[in-house]
């Protein structure tokens, strides 16, 4: 079975395997041998510093090897959904053979997160922005979680009313939308 668009399409949702991951799937150690990864030492590197698992001291919790292994198990997973009877480890060895070969690598989110409790597995989210002061604010306070979570934001602001139209509710104008942008930018990391 060839790993195609349409495939991989389908396997990267949250709910999906946030579902897989609460039926009890083992994904830190894969279930055979599997190859080592061959990558050069500034990959090996960046793999080690940003994307393994550690403990509350900083120390890896899983090689490469077991990242790779519990992010391609992870994502064969959704394949359950489609068919109960989808051979999961097939699927999950050959999603792994092509991160292994870097022939394919997920975005960072999905090898920082996949098989881990928050299965974030996206990389950029639109927030729609309702016209009230609770929308705006809660949607700042989705932006921080998202950041904190790897991901990247945008914001759909084509719900608030133009300036200078008098909101009912409060009876005054509504913020400008320089104005309203502050919150947004202070909520935001630096890089």
């Amino acid at each position: 079975m060839g790993m195609d668009s349409d495939i991989y399409s389908r396997l990267l949702t949250a709910e999906t395997a946030a579902k897989a991951s609460k039926r009890g799937c083992d994904h830190a150690k894969p279930r055979k041998e599997v190859p080592r990864i061959d990558v050069n030492d500034n990959g090996r590197r960046v793999l080690e510093k940003r994307y393994l698992k550690r403990d509350v001291l900083g120390n890896p919790l899983e090689t490469i090897e077991e990242m790779f292994w519990r992010v391609s198990s992870n994502i064969a997973e959704a394949e359950r959904f489609f068919d109960p009877d989808a051979n999961v480890e097939a699927v999950a060895d050959e999603f792994y053979g092509m991160m292994a070969s870097l022939e394919f690598l997920p975005n960072s989110p999905t090898l920082m997160n996949a098989g881990r409790e928050l299965q974030q597995l996206s990389a950029c989210f639109v927030l729609p922005v309702e016209d009230s002061m609770e929308s705006i604010f809660e949607a700042v306070k989705h932006t921080a979680l998202i950041h904190k979570s790897g991901g990247g934001t945008g914001f759909s602001f084509s719900r608030l009313r133009p300036s200078g139209i008098r909101s009912a509710r409060l009876l005054r104008d509504l913020l400008r939308p320089h104005i309203l942008q502050r919150p947004y930018s202070t909520a935001r990391p630096r890089p």
